[in-house]
């Protein structure tokens, strides 16, 4: 019997800031965790009801955002992040998520952990949720 050759899957996205790249002026693709991150923080900022036929993407995130922020918020958050990612990125195992507020600058500072289904090394995606006035 003949063994079939395996390969990884790679993902690939463009670069939502749709920056042309230097010497080819093409636009810039993300790949494999790249696009992964890039993917959950437009999850992550999405609202759900926001995309058309597509009711359940999007998560409860920036709903919370005007509430006072405290350890009660960044544990709604947290569930929010976490459902929204169990139920719409298949590609994804995730390992923790950490919210930290930030009372004083009004923001919160959010980390990913997680592990890309084709992959064994965790990825960490940092980023910061604030209001927007």
């Amino acid at each position: 019997m003949a063994t079939l050759p395996t390969t990884t899957i790679q993902y690939s996205d463009f670069d939502f800031r749709f920056i042309a790249h230097p010497q080819t002026g093409r636009l810039v693709i993300r790949k494999n965790a790249d696009a992964i991150t890039q993917a959950v923080k437009l999850l992550i900022m999405t609202n759900q009801n926001e995309r058309p036929f597509r009711p359940f993407v999007g998560s409860t995130v920036r709903q919370h955002l005007f509430e006072q922020f405290d350890s009660f918020v960044a544990s709604e958050i947290k569930t929010s992040i976490l459902q929204a990612l169990s139920n719409i990125e298949p590609r994804v195992i995730v390992i923790d998520v950490q919210v930290e507020p930030d009372p004083d600058n009004t923001t919160m500072d959010v980390t990913i952990i997680y592990r890309p289904i084709n992959a064994t090394k965790p990825v960490e995606a940092n980023f910061t949720l604030e209001r927007l006035r």
